[in-house]
């Protein structure tokens, strides 16, 4: 493996587009992307690249066994759960209104569409394409979630939410204890952000990075057993 392949990409969605955190051995670097092609293409030697977003998706009625089992461990803490939104459906992904997919989501899927996993849409199509056009992609790419890693740093107990000052003060405490060089990583670049990302897109792009930096072996998955694909072969998994 040469040098540049031992480089691991930890990246979340935020309002300028996407966040990524790269490193070999500690965070060295973090960009802002418009697009998750501009990203591929600054990262795709990299031997990991831990995302925030969906990958694998449910088509029809089905669900993915993945989120289910995420909500189950976050329900430790009274409403941790619901971090873990349903996945959209793959029939959805080419509508443009959340009428149109609501409807679309109810009369194939079954049930219902938050605006929440509607407004990620966007988001979910940009990784799709890539995946779909690049078989090279589904290599070093993996979703993973950053409030399953936040757990296990924290001994496996959920943590509140991260819009409190001193929950996200929390995660990077239990960061830190990997990595003491994160806390001035995360100050230096907290204030470059601006209005284009939040303080917590930063925190969880750490959390994915921390996820791409483990070893296979002691990265956790869900669903635990056989692997989950979904029509395009892509895996229904969510690791952290």
């Amino acid at each position: 493996m040469d040098a540049e392949r031992n480089q691991v990409v930890g990246v979340d969605g935020c309002r300028f587009g996407w966040i990524a955190v790269a490193g070999k051995v500690e965070p060295e670097t973090m960009r802002l992307y418009r697009t998750f092609s501009e990203l591929w293409q600054e990262w795709q030697d990299a031997v990991a690249i831990a995302v925030d977003m969906p990958i694998g998706l449910p088509t029809g009625r089905h669900s993915r066994a993945c989120d289910q089992a995420a909500r189950s461990i976050l329900q430790v803490r009274a409403g941790a759960g619901s971090r873990v939104f349903p996945c959209p459906i793959r029939e959805v992904l080419a509508c443009a209104t959340y009428p149109a997919a609501l409807e679309l989501h109810r009369r194939v899927g079954g049930r219902g569409l938050s605006k929440q996993a509607f407004y990620l849409l966007p988001k979910i199509r940009q990784i799709d394409a890539l995946l779909q056009t690049t078989p090279a992609s589904r290599e070093p790419l993996f979703e993973c979630h950053p409030e399953l890693a936040a757990a296990r740093l924290n001994g496996g107990v959920p943590l509140g939410t991260k819009k409190r000052q001193a929950d996200l003060r929390r995660r990077l405490k239990l960061l830190c204890d990997w990595y003491p060089s994160i806390i001035d990583f995360y100050e230096q670049w907290r204030l470059d952000l601006g209005s284009r990302a939040k303080p917590d897109d930063l925190v969880d792009a750490l959390l994915c990075w921390l996820t791409a930096r483990r070893p296979l072996a002691r990265r956790g998955r869900l669903p635990v057993g056989d692997l989950p694909l979904d029509v395009t072969g892509l895996p229904m998994q969510i690791v952290f």
